[in-house]
């Protein structure tokens, strides 16, 4: 009878050793009214967080951390450390149940690595948060995957990545009731489709439009109402624009910024009313220009309104000016580094699965520390009686160990096997490119498939190899009606990358083709480039209607 109160004793001490590793989390009140607040009034959320001074749980640190993260970058407060959002990301890794807000904790992470500069690490967080979210937690799915295309976007990824980010992001928004995120993808997709699908674009832009209005969003009824008139400036239907322009104007509204008067200071100045035009652009003057873009779009305005008023020098220094700062972006421009981010991300993987193991390996050994020291209290107490089970537990539990040893070395081999086949991978990228040139003088051999010779020559196209333009130029020369020569001879004013640009339009290339092959980085600037060279020969029709002039009836049909 004297050992049952011992036995109840060693009982408890087990139960609340297993209670204690598998205690669910209860956050502070005020911490879950924070971020009850956080998405639609973030400055609200923050106030209530600044109040906070001190808490009793690291569950509950760890859960303001990421809440305090999230609220200043909702309210567009300059981060200057990631400290925060690191403690609350190595919390919730080791408490993978939180499941949301370990997904909220990579979103933020990421955040704020592409606010400090580091965009291909921004990019690891957000896909790591696409990676453990909950599959029907549509909205962090929808803003990690929007986050993503928002990369792209910005460091001028072209090979439409950005656009397939975004649809998918507006599906996962559209099972939500987040109607802002709905139109943020709108007006998103609506921009990127200006210059490859106008007739799409115009149509989510005015989808657009009307959620705006809908939900009362002013400043991205602006920001849709800016890419529809820039839509129009692109097919020069400036008669489209110009109601738009005047619609907004008449809202006297503070989200006017630089970028829609400097539009609209092109849209009047090529509908010929210089006068106006003028007035525009000391508005945008006044909203301060800073980008490049803005800087490229104010010298076209400036171009415009010197034509529009017959002044034909004015008009062509402001187009030299145009070509020198385009040429200026062109040699400062760096784009996204993204060469190993799947490898990087396989990486982390194993990484995440690596620190899995290692946090179950230390649980099991303080549950089996626990154990022990119970076991002991119990052998001591009936003079070793059980001294065959702690042996047998102690074997049971060194084989575990050794298995769970066995886990982690078997993942480093199997990354080293991956790296060996990324070596593998490049040396077989390296032969597909001999293989590509092997082709290329094959096609050059070929007189058969002339045109392939000349396409593979483009591949070289150099300012010291200009010998070679002059060959491609008599050949387009003779399927053109002497297009090229004729150009030459009426417009003096033209220079050599005017030119190229005409011939390489001749042969139908896209405007990514043409990037790749004059080495711009991104298809805008010779979407840009082929406006500039109609304003610049004073077409007043588009270039490739230009050039449809010179193709034989045959090839019109």
């Amino acid at each position: 009878m004297k050992r049952l109160p011992l036995v109840i004793l060693v009982f408890g001490v087990i139960v609340a050793v297993i209670a204690a590793c598998n205690r669910s989390a209860r956050y502070n009140a005020r911490l879950t009214s924070a971020d009850s607040l956080m998405w639609d009034t973030p400055d609200s959320a923050l106030a209530i967080l600044s109040t906070i001074d001190s808490l009793a749980t690291e569950g509950d640190r760890a859960y303001r951390d990421l809440l305090l993260t999230q609220a200043r970058y909702r309210c567009y407060v300059t981060t200057t450390s990631d400290s925060d959002i690191n403690r609350a990301l190595a919390y919730y890794r080791a408490h993978p149940k939180e499941r949301e807000k370990l997904t909220r904790a990579n979103i933020f992470k990421g955040a704020v690595m592409d606010e400090l500069g580091f965009p291909d690490s921004a990019m690891l967080y957000y896909k790591q948060a696409e990676a453990v979210a909950d599959t029907a937690d549509y909205f962090n799915l929808g803003y990690a995957v929007m986050r993503i295309g928002a990369l792209y976007q910005e460091n001028h990824v072209l090979d439409g990545k950005d656009i397939v980010c975004y649809e998918k992001a507006l599906q996962y928004f559209n099972k939500t009731e987040k109607i802002t995120y709905q139109l943020m993808c709108l007006v998103n997709l609506g921009s990127l489709y200006c210059l490859t699908a106008p007739h799409k674009a115009d149509s989510l832009l005015k989808k657009s439009l009307s959620v705006a209005e809908t939900i009362g969003d002013t400043s991205r009824y602006i920001l849709a109402v800016e890419n529809l008139i820039k839509n129009d400036i692109h097919q020069r239907t400036y008669e489209d624009a110009h109601p738009l322009v005047q619609k907004v104007m008449s809202m006297n509204t503070q989200f006017l910024g630089a970028t829609f008067y400097l539009f609209a200071a092109n849209v009047y100045a090529c509908l010929g009313m210089p006068d106006s035009a003028e007035i525009l652009l000391a508005m945008a003057e006044s909203k301060t220009i800073s980008t490049d873009i803005q800087r490229l779009t104010y010298l076209d305005d400036k171009r415009d309104i010197a034509r529009a008023r017959g002044d034909i020098e004015a008009s062509q220094y402001y187009d030299q000016l145009g070509d020198r700062l385009e040429d200026s972006l062109l040699s400062l421009d760096t784009p996204f580094k993204i060469t190993s981010m799947e490898d990087s991300t396989v990486e982390q993987s194993h990484h995440t699965m690596k620190k899995k193991h290692e946090s179950l390996v230390w649980k099991i050994l303080l549950l089996c520390l626990a154990m022990l020291a119970v076991l002991a209290l119990i052998a001591a107490a009936l003079i070793y009686r059980n001294k065959h089970r702690y042996s047998q537990l102690i074997n049971d539990l060194m084989e575990e160990s050794q298995n769970h040893v066995s886990d982690i070395n078997t993942l480093r081999r199997n990354i080293d096997q991956l790296k060996i086949r990324d070596s593998q991978l490049k040396d077989f990228i390296t032969s597909y490119i001999e293989l590509m040139g092997d082709v290329t003088e094959a096609c050059y051999h070929s007189p058969k498939n002339v045109l392939s010779n000349e396409i593979s020559r483009l591949f070289q196209i150099k300012e010291e190899n200009k010998d070679r333009w002059v060959e491609l130029y008599s050949y387009i020369d003779n399927e053109y009606n002497q297009i090229i020569t004729d150009t030459i001879n009426k417009y003096n004013q033209l220079n050599d990358r005017d030119i190229l640009l005409l011939a390489l339009t001749c042969l139908d290339f896209s405007c990514a083709q043409i990037a790749i092959i004059t080495g711009y980085s991104n298809a805008t600037s010779i979407s840009g480039n082929r406006q500039r060279l109609a304003k610049k020969m004073g077409l007043d029709h588009s270039l490739q209607e230009y050039i449809n002039q010179y193709k034989s009836p045959q090839e019109a049909n």
